[in-house]
């Protein structure tokens, strides 16, 4: 049960960070050439980044869990009061990025009871995949929340953003008995894991659907959602079984 409140919290502010990021580049546009994203928005993010902070405590984890807390709860705040001072979409960028490197630090695998250093191959992957996925997201609901655009502003973020995603799970259990211990221990695990093998599927079929058009939007959305659930599960079940 703590895994899953843990990946809760994983998918909620990354939500939170993926919007966080594209919500400073809108607000970086011409007022003439676009318009403020809605509040709608906003309030979404601020509501992903406080539920996240609910499903925090539930998830066991060490002494850590205060700095997830405060950096979930300052990008929340940030992101909801930029709809009135536009320079704060920065700074929520900027909590954002914060929270994203210390959930990869935090996510490193491990190997012997040895973590993976941040500056290797081994240890940059949960990053990388939780970066992508948060801008996949952010890209995902601004897609939804702008639908009765013409062109989706961001679809093209969207799918090298997945595409990024799909490469690094398939490429892991790759891993050859040269790669570090931890690498491969981590492919091994994956491979054995029936999620880790949905997560892959949905995310191959979303970039996909993202050039059927509009009439498949309600199908990829749910199905990117998804997709992201099964990446952090796999890596929440990863970190509670290495502790």
């Amino acid at each position: 049960m703590s895994q899953l409140f843990f990946m809760f919290f994983l998918l909620l502010s990354n939500i939170a960070a993926g919007l966080a990021f594209l919500l400073w580049k809108e607000d970086a546009l011409p007022a003439k050439e676009t318009p403020r994203p809605a509040c709608d928005v906003r309030t979404f993010g601020l509501v992903c980044s406080l539920a996240a902070l609910l499903a925090l405590p539930a998830a066991g984890l060490p002494e850590s869990i205060i700095y997830l807390s405060l950096l979930s709860l300052l990008l929340g705040l940030t992101i909801f009061a930029s709809r009135w001072v536009k320079h704060l979409t920065p700074a929520a960028s900027a909590v954002a990025l914060l929270l994203l490197v210390y959930q990869g630090f935090f996510l490193r695998p491990a190997f012997d009871g040895i973590k993976s250093s941040m500056l290797s191959v081994t240890g940059v992957i949960p990053l990388l995949l939780l970066t992508c996925g948060s801008l996949a997201m952010g890209a995902e609901l601004l897609h939804w929340f702008g639908r009765k655009q013409t062109e989706p502003r961001y679809i093209w973020l969207l799918r090298i953003c997945l595409a990024c995603q799909l490469l690094i799970l398939a490429l892991v259990p790759c891993a050859g008995e040269n790669a570090a211990p931890a690498l491969q221990f981590m492919g091994l695990y994956w491979m054995d894991t029936q999620l880790y093998w949905a997560g892959v599927l949905s995310t191959g079929v979303s970039i996909g659907l993202t050039f059927m058009g509009k009439s498949t939007l309600p199908f990829h959305f749910v199905l990117i959602f998804f997709s992201m659930f099964c990446v952090r599960i796999s890596l929440a079940r990863l970190y509670f079984l290495i502790q």
